[in-house]
């Protein structure tokens, strides 16, 4: 999380946040301002209205400048964020959007070509701070349904990058004119030295000393999303330290961010008591077999109300109940209760298991006690607290450890409330999503919280996993320990970049077992993409590196373009180019989606063998059926087939024939039966997206 403190507050230090609507009244400031603006966005008398805001924080002020027209029938605006130093934080222009195609095509610049011409551009936008902004291929994909290109921006002070002083530009396919541009650019800040820093290894000995890893369980749901899967893995001990390049101490920097809840799942249940088997599937009885027996409405009413802890007060009624699957599991059920009075002055709410009328959470709104005297001292709150969260935690409790308490004894006294908080220990190691918290009144001693979230699952023994040091070997071996400079906040407001040694990478993981990086969905962390080594000089070998600018590519740095290629990568392809885009590896081993496919009657879940080959034939129908054009293709008797080899499936091979995707060989043959290689299927699919 530490990776978003610094980029957070540079966006709130340098405002590139829509500004508050009030004029600008330093005239000469802002003529000088505008002049400075129109030598880099050019003619401005076009637009017949002109509006100017500015705000300053911290000393740092910034302009707005809206040029409008007052033709509603056209309307057109054009607007641009520029600090008082001249620094273009923002621009957007209406007549100069991306343009998106309904159809997918390969451009007619390619990504390197557009980079060099793109970086001109940008110094000549900002050329106050040229010799900072450096130009980022941050992705090396392209999209084949939008003509224009995106790079990254990035600063770099003294050679070294500045974490969170990034953004981004957007040029049209010609790469002759900006069309959206953003910078986060943090003025008047001080920059440590770099005259006495420590080494890499020695801040990669003072990380693996003073920081190090850990190792816990995480949770996912396997491929088809029913069963809940357990694995170990190593995390940062707290990603909130980074390694002074200074001094080599774990330092942490100024700032604030935010954590992201999961969201429990609704999957409402419904009664079974009326239900019969005849007719159902065996998935429906077993849904309902999961439902059987649970506690009704009125069951859990009065579970709650001889609960001593609750506190259910006279006069409150239900005013919500709701029955809904675990988000973490495909059996068990939760019900959830929300009790109010007539006034909601007070409010309970609690969720249990639908089953077995277990409680796993509850919350109050407590009385105002904020102006009330605490009765309670730390250790009376303590014990009282341990024993009410044993109690009703039940034989669970005993899996639990309490995690370290951040409230000082000097908070404590300022305080009418108070809460602890546990996480659950499987074979010795923490399992973070199974977590248990409670909370009471210091005023009152009542309990005014209480919350147990409990997998039920396989947890993997941890026979053979790696030590502590082995991962962190591993993890310098897979994701750069780099030198940057991260903003940190004094508590004067001033700012300043400190020099530290930090991961690359925002947020890994390493399997507990391989020590591979893989990402928080249990991913392996993809590698860059540097080319292929073994097509130099393949008459094959331009089309196939451009088809990678747009993500058709193979895992590794081989394409082995004369092997057979089979249907699953062949669908890839067509998968990519029709129906969502991005990167595919067309020769990973890992399951592939190929819903897609499925749903737009590209082939059908009994016809796609991924390993079979695929014959010039078959890429045809797949190429057409892709198009929509299948139901032209089967008018068999409207085509005169140009090649002396096809009969069958002559409308297939006629309508790339006159599109020029396919053609035959120097005897005037098609050769339906031919195996495709990765090559072939590379051409064919490079002469679709360039017809």
């Amino acid at each position: 999380m530490k990776k978003t403190i610094a980029l957070i507050l540079s966006v709130v230090l340098v405002l590139t946040m829509a500004l508050p609507a009030f004029a600008a009244t330093d005239t000469k400031e802002i003529e000088k301002v505008i002049l400075s603006v129109k030598d880099r966005i050019g003619d401005t008398d076009a637009y017949k209205e002109f509006r100017s805001s500015m705000n300053t924080v911290d000393g740092v002020t910034v302009y707005q400048l809206v040029w409008t027209t007052n033709d509603q029938d056209e309307y057109r605006m054009m607007r641009v964020d520029v600090t008082e130093s001249g620094i273009i934080t923002d621009y957007y222009n209406s007549d100069e959007q991306r343009i998106y195609s309904d159809k997918p095509s390969v451009r007619k610049t390619d990504r390197k070509t557009a980079f060099e011409k793109a970086k001109v551009l940008a110094d000549a936008f900002n050329p106050s701070v040229a010799n900072e902004i450096v130009l980022v291929n941050d992705t090396d994909i392209n999209s084949l349904y939008d003509t224009g290109f995106t790079f990254g921006l990035k600063r770099v002070v003294n050679g070294v990058d500045v974490i969170g002083d990034t953004g981004y530009i957007t040029v049209n396919e010609e790469v002759s004119k900006i069309l959206s541009y953003s910078l986060n650019y943090t003025e008047n800040a001080a920059f440590d030295s770099k005259d006495s820093i420590i080494s890499l290894n020695d801040a990669k000995k003072a990380y693996a000393e003073k920081c190090g890893l850990k190792m816990e369980y995480r949770s996912k749901y396997d491929r088809d999303g029913k069963k809940l899967v357990i694995y170990p893995v190593f995390a940062e001990k707290n990603s909130e330290y980074v390694i002074s390049a200074l001094t080599g101490e774990a330092i942490t920097l100024n700032g604030s961010y935010s954590i992201m809840n999961r969201f429990n799942g609704a999957g409402a249940a419904q009664d079974s008591s009326s239900a019969k088997e005849e007719g159902l599937s065996k998935a429906e009885i077993s849904e309902l077999s999961n439902i059987s027996g649970l506690k009704s409405k009125e069951e859990g009413i009065e579970i709650i109300k001889n609960n001593t802890y609750i506190g259910l007060k006279d006069g409150m009624n239900v005013t919500e109940y709701t029955v809904r699957k675990k988000w973490n599991t495909n059996s068990e059920y939760v019900a959830c209760y929300y009790f109010a009075d007539e006034s909601y002055k007070n409010t309970l709410s609690v969720t249990m298991n639908a089953l077995t009328g277990e409680i796993t959470d509850f919350w109050k709104s407590a009385a105002d006690d904020k102006d009330e005297k605490a009765t309670l001292t730390r250790a009376d709150a303590d014990t009282k607290l341990t024993a009410v969260a044993a109690e009703l935690a039940g034989d669970k409790f005993a899996e639990f450890k309490e995690n370290e308490n951040e409230v000082s004894d000097e908070a404590f006294a300022k305080s009418v409330r108070y809460s602890k908080s546990y996480t659950r220990m499987v074979n010795g190691i923490p399992f973070p999503d199974d977590s248990l918290s409670i909370s009471i009144s210091l005023v009152t001693g009542e309990i005014l919280s209480y919350s147990l979230a409990y997998t039920t699952a396989e947890f993997p023994a941890l026979d053979g996993a790696l030590s502590e040091q082995q991962a962190i070997e591993k993890l310098f071996e897979q994701i750069p320990f780099e030198l940057s400079y991260r903003l940190n906040v004094r508590d004067d407001k001033t700012r300043e970049f400190k020099l530290v040694y930090d991961f690359s990478e925002n947020y890994f993981l390493l399997d507990a077992f391989t020590g591979n990086a893989i990402n928080y969905n249990s991913e392996p962390i993809e590698k860059p993409f540097t080319g292929y080594t073994d097509i130099s000089g393949h008459y094959a070998e331009k089309i196939i590196n451009t088809l990678a600018e747009y993500g058709i590519r193979t895992e590794g740095d081989k394409f082995t373009p004369d092997a057979e290629i089979n249907q699953g990568a062949f669908l890839k392809m067509i998968d990519l180019v029709f129906f969502h885009g991005g990167t595919v590896w067309l020769n990973a081993k890992s399951p592939y989606d190929y819903s897609s496919l499925f749903r737009n009657g590209i082939t059908d879940k009994k016809d796609i063998d991924e390993s079979a080959p695929v014959t010039r034939m078959d890429a045809a129908k797949f190429l057409i059926r892709a198009m929509g054009a299948e139901e032209y293709a089967k008018l068999d008797g409207i085509y005169a087939s140009p090649f002396n080899d096809v009969t069958d499936g002559k409308g297939y091979v006629c309508l790339l024939y006159g599109m020029k995707v396919v053609n035959g060989d120097e005897n005037g043959n098609f050769n339906p039966n031919t195996h495709l290689t990765f090559a072939d299927a590379a051409v064919l699919i490079y002469n679709y997206l360039t017809r």
